[in-house]
This record gives C-alpha cells, sequence and structure tokens, in this order.
C-alpha cells in the first residue's frame, strides 16, 4: 500500500514524532523510520490490525533490521570465501608473527 503526501497523513505522521512525506511511500518505507513501530501503521490501513501479534512483530524486526541482516548476510560469505583459502603444505606460519611490523 502506498501513501501520498497529504496534509492529513502529514498530521498523523507528525503526531508520531517523525517527518512529514514528501513523496508517496510504501508502508515498509514508513516502517523503516526510528520512531514508528507496525501498530501505527494501522492508521494507513485498518486490514493490518487482523494480523497474529507475532506476524507482526516479525514484519517490524525484519523491516528495521534487513540492512543489518544482508550486511551480516555477506560478511558471513566472505568469511566462507576465506576459509577456503589453502596455504601451501609446510608454510611457515611463524615466519609471517616473527617478521618486523611496517
Amino acid at each position: 500500500m502506498r501513501v501520498n503526501p497529504t496534509k492529513g497523513n502529514s498530521e498523523i505522521l507528525n503526531r508520531w514524532g517523525t517527518a512529514s512525506l514528501k513523496k508517496d511511500s510504501c508502508l515498509q518505507e514508513i516502517l523503516r523510520r526510528p520512531e514508528i513501530h507496525f501498530k501505527h501503521l494501522f492508521d494507513f490501513d485498518r486490514d493490518l490490525e487482523s494480523l497474529p501479534k507475532s506476524i507482526q512483530e516479525e514484519v517490524e524486526i525484519q523491516v528495521k533490521y534487513d540492512g543489518y541482516i544482508n550486511r551480516q548476510m555477506e560478511q558471513i560469505e566472505r568469511f566462507k570465501r576465506l576459509e577456503e583459502v589453502a596455504f601451501p603444505e609446510g608454510f611457515d606460519f611463524s615466519s609471517i608473527m616473527d617478521s618486523p611490523q611496517r
């Protein structure tokens, strides 16, 4: 669902302590705002109230932490690739540790 930057919608958002919309925004974009929680979205779509509380919480967590989760997943993939790096048999790891720092 998209929310238009109308005077009424601006009043709703300002009441919650967040900025007015500058352009049409989907509910997901609004939920990303730190001041907004899932229950705030009920003012835009009453049907959301019928979702089980556990689903509401899961959606809020997924939307709010999506960027962090994606970065962590990318980091995990980088570490997996590093784990596949093979050192030659007999590699002298102490030579790395004993070398003077630059």
